[in-house]
């Protein structure tokens, strides 16, 4: 998870209309790991309404390297996931 968090940080694009609206806060991804790894079906079920913040939290977790699935009685299983994802704007220091 920590790499996972590092590739967002190094690799969010805050959406332009975000930060113009002064909009942040977390965007909830909600997707399966399949029993190869892969990733799929994603969703947002909870956001700040911001459509290209939902895009991007998507686009991020896309980037990463394929997941371990989750294991059962020894068998790869595909496991639903929800992560995550912090949009904060810089703090003006005075």
């Amino acid at each position: 998870m920590k790499a996972l968090y590092e590739l967002i940080a190094n690799e969010m694009q805050y959406p332009e209309d975000a930060i113009a609206q002064g909009i942040e806060g977390k965007v909830y991804v909600q997707f399966y790991v399949e029993g190869d790894g892969s990733l799929s079906e994603f969703t947002v079920p909870k956001s700040p309404g911001n459509p290209a913040m939902e895009e991007e939290a998507i686009r991020l977790i896309q980037l990463s390297s394929p997941w371990e699935p989750g294991i059962q009685n020894g068998k790869p299983q595909r496991v639903k996931m929800i992560l995550p994802v912090n949009f904060a704007l810089p703090k003006d220091e005075e």
